[in-house]
């Protein structure tokens, strides 16, 4: 397989040409529902639901937008591969992982036109704690895998499952029925070479819009996959080169899979995908396909700050803690992700320059942001929403477009913003 830099199927991006900063672009009109999804470095730590729970960063951007705010974070780091909670000693909680991720955008099979994406605007606070990384077993090779998933899940129009009509699996097959919250419904286990999906794109589909194929390996169970377009093939997933495992503890859905086929080569009218399993390791996996939405969300992938404290002084322990080399790894790897959705609507924030560890932008535990160091990573994804949302995009999701600011909104936001900068210089 290939590994250029928009090579979206690759193991790892190439990040080599990365700009240490992302600029802006210029302003444009605002969006209307924003969906925010992370851990409680976004949630607001320790106090979640009291005197903090207003000093959150989400609801501060909310504010901003004067956007409804569903906030999913709950716990958790944002795409960590060890979130189980079925499972005895769990770390995490229940809430606020990729699992979180796939168990709220499950957009409903749609069988006509606009194919409209159920999130609008979306924070994935993702780079804090990923045991993809950090942790007692260092595999990064994971990380960009699980992200470019749950990316390409949010940005589906339609969903079909395993057992949908429109899939069809020849060979020797198991029905894995979902018992976790990570593997939602279930997945079809494939057990021998040359085991097969074919998948029948509708005839309705409008062309150009990209399709993914996904499942789940775990306990080392792995298979390579060929993917054929109308019996062209297009390249191969190479499972047996995901990393196994990140924790020596067995984890039911570990290493995430998908495969990208380009809308460019997808034309209107019925096509047919087939994946052949080879290289069956235990067994291979397949739980869903999506074709991509029309017009995707906006996503801000905020970076992952220097944090002054440690996790082992923190209200809620955990068993490693993630260096600042890990940190630049993850943040080099989310970045290089993000710029392989060309169509810029997944967007890199940086955030490490407002986070000055000397400050007082932590709360006591030095883990999360208090209001002023919310504040400040609130003003800075802002920019970024209203520097790359447009009122064309908003209507196109079947978002109500925000009113106009009235001259008075607009004084009032200049006098906050004054007072805002006034307080961070003299320390308040």
């Amino acid at each position: 397989m290939s590994s250029s830099p928009r090579d979206v199927n690759s193991l790892r991006p190439d990040t080599s040409d990365l700009p240490e900063l992302v600029a802006a672009p210029p302003v444009t009109p605002l969006p209307w529902v924003l969906h925010a999804y992370g851990h409680s470095f976004i949630e607001g730590g320790d106090d979640t639901w009291g005197p903090q729970f207003p000093n959150r960063l989400s609801s501060r951007l909310a504010s901003r937008l004067r956007a409804v705010e569903i906030n999913h974070a709950k716990g958790a780091s944002a795409l960590c591969c060890d979130n189980e909670p079925n499972r005895e000693g769990a770390l995490w909680a229940t809430q606020g992982g990729w699992v979180t991720v796939f168990q709220t955008c499950v957009p409903e099979s749609r069988t006509d036109h606009p194919l409209l994406c159920p999130q609008q605007l979306v924070v994935l606070m993702n780079g804090q704690l990923e045991m993809a990384i950090a942790g007692p077993e260092r595999t990064p090779l994971l990380y960009p895998g699980v992200l470019r998933t749950v990316l390409r899940r949010l940005r589906a129009g339609a969903l079909y499952h395993d057992t949908h009509p429109s899939v069809r699996v020849l060979g020797a097959q198991e029905r894995y029925e979902g018992t976790t919250r990570n593997s939602g419904s279930g997945m079809t286990l494939l057990t021998n070479d040359q085991a097969t999906v074919d998948i029948d794109v509708p005839e309705w589909y409008p062309g150009g819009l990209s399709i993914d194929v996904g499942g789940t390996y775990y306990e080392h169970a792995a298979a390579d996959v060929i993917v054929t377009l109308d019996g062209k093939q297009l390249g191969v997933l190479e499972g047996t080169k995901l990393a196994p495992a990140t924790v020596d503890t067995e984890n039911p859905d570990l290493s995430p899979w998908s495969y990208r086929i380009d809308g460019s080569l997808l034309g209107p009218g019925k096509h047919r995908i087939r994946l052949e399993y080879v290289n069956v390791k235990g067994w291979g996996s397949f739980n869903y396909w999506q074709i991509e939405a029309i017009q995707p969300p906006l996503i801000l992938l905020p970076e992952a700050p220097r944090m002054p404290g440690v996790w082992d002084t923190a209200p809620v322990k955990s068993n490693f803690n993630v260096s600042e080399d890990d940190r630049l790894v993850i943040d080099a790897l989310q970045r290089g992700v993000a710029r392989e959705f060309t169509d810029g609507n997944v967007q890199y924030v940086p955030i490490q320059d407002l986070m000055d560890p000397e400050a007082k932008l932590y709360t006591p535990d030095q883990l999360h942001p208090n209001a002023h160091g919310a504040d400040l990573i609130a003003e800075r994804l802002y920019d970024h929403v209203v520097a790359n949302w447009t009122r064309e995009h908003a209507l196109g999701t079947a978002t109500t477009a925000p009113r106009e600011r009235t001259p008075r909104e607009i004084q009032i936001q200049k006098v906050r913003s004054q007072l805002g900068m006034v307080r961070r210089r003299i320390g308040v």
